[in-house]
């Protein structure tokens, strides 16, 4: 719970944040073939304040498994779905997803490209990422976007270059 305040910044009433997510996915391979298919469901509830959106969304997909070189090719489909409050102004636009990934043999590195093309927009939207698997347990991963050409802080190089890139372990 947070202390709400209006357009001119008074406080007012209290506002409580909330989100809530249920997911169910499945995959299997095609009979004993390097291709899988896979499926994914949803439900969203979020609620800001007076305003709650319901959402029930799935995506679907397969990926080919390259039998040299540790390769896959995936293609995929995200954000099939139905809002359940018209109220609400949901941008619920479809994604076609292009995947590509390698894991390296001589590196403990695993290396993914993703195209993304959302319905209604021109271009694309690029990622790159690498994970570096230090044990079973840990794993260094790093990744960056094309966004950071349309996010550009207008800065210096490095800010520029940071601001759409991604640091953690896992």
């Amino acid at each position: 719970i947070f202390q709400g305040y209006n357009e001119s910044f008074e406080k007012n009433n209290d506002y409580n944040v909330n989100d809530l997510w249920i997911r169910g996915t499945y995959s299997k391979n095609i009979f004993k073939s390097p291709l899988r298919i896979g499926i994914s469901s949803q439900i969203f509830k979020s609620s800001l304040g007076i305003k709650e959106v319901y959402l029930f969304e799935f995506s679907f997909g397969t990926i080919l498994r390259l039998n040299k070189g540790g390769s896959e090719l995936g293609v995929s489909i995200h954000q099939l779905g139905k809002e359940f409050d018209k109220k609400a102004q949901i941008n619920m636009d479809t994604k076609l997803v292009f995947s590509a990934s390698k894991e390296l043999k001589h590196l403990p590195l695993n290396i993914f490209f993703d195209t993304i093309m959302l319905q209604g927009t021109p271009g694309v939207e690029s990622f790159l990422g690498l994970v570096f698997t230090i044990t079973d347990q840990l794993k260094f991963k790093i990744g960056t976007s094309s966004r950071k050409l349309n996010q550009d802080v207008g800065e210096s190089l490095t800010k520029s270059i940071l601001g759409a890139t991604g640091l953690g372990f896992g």
